[in-house]
């Protein structure tokens, strides 16, 4: 494959879980995201971080707000991806930050404080899909990836249980998550530099 050009099978792979994903109930998502989010409150690493990256979930994915909630009591600093450009960077998340919705119906603050060079303890990382190695599918558009690529951080990628699957094609541009939360289990993964 070029550089240029993603795996084919990367889209199929994209269809098939996206489809199972909006045949998902709002009360279903809203159940097993509770499940997650309380899974991951309780991890030493997130008890003991000072700061993390995480995303305005869309209605189909993981949800955060009890993240980011537990968060400003905790006084643990939040920031999220913006539109910047053609591309995304961070923004602080506060408690009283007001939201728009942009794009593809993605919220983000209204007046971004941006964030530029942060280094959070953990990246909370949003999949379509993620492989047991940890190769990450987005949805197609590398932005997620070139964010990823300059910020250092623990890459934890929250996910459905069924958004957990055998491979996905690795490509030289692709960021790896470190470990996976579901409702039902984390799993961390050995990481292999690509040469």
């Amino acid at each position: 494959m070029n550089a240029t050009m993603p795996h084919p099978e990367k889209a199929r792979l994209r269809k098939r879980v996206q489809a199972r994903r909006k045949a998902c109930s709002a009360l279903w998502i809203q159940e097993q995201s509770l499940l997650l989010q309380r899974r991951l409150l309780s991890m030493p690493e997130f008890q003991q971080a000072q700061m993390i990256a995480s995303y305005m979930a869309l209605p189909y994915e993981v949800q955060t707000d009890l993240l980011h909630r537990a968060c400003f009591q905790q006084g643990v600093s939040v920031v999220v991806p913006c539109g910047q450009g053609a591309g995304y960077a961070w923004a602080r998340l506060e408690e009283e930050t007001r939201l728009t919705v942009r794009g593809a119906g993605v919220r983000e603050p209204l007046r971004p404080a941006w964030a530029p060079g942060v280094q959070p303890d953990i990246i909370l990382v949003p999949v379509v899909a993620v492989d047991n190695t940890g190769h990450r599918l987005g949805h197609g558009g590398g932005h997620y990836d070139r964010l990823l690529a300059q910020t250092p951080g623990f890459k934890l990628a929250l996910a459905f249980d069924f958004q957990c699957i055998d491979t996905i094609p690795d490509e030289s541009w692709d960021i790896n998550m470190d470990a996976v939360v579901t409702p039902l289990s984390f799993t961390r993964f050995l990481q292999v530099d690509k040469q």
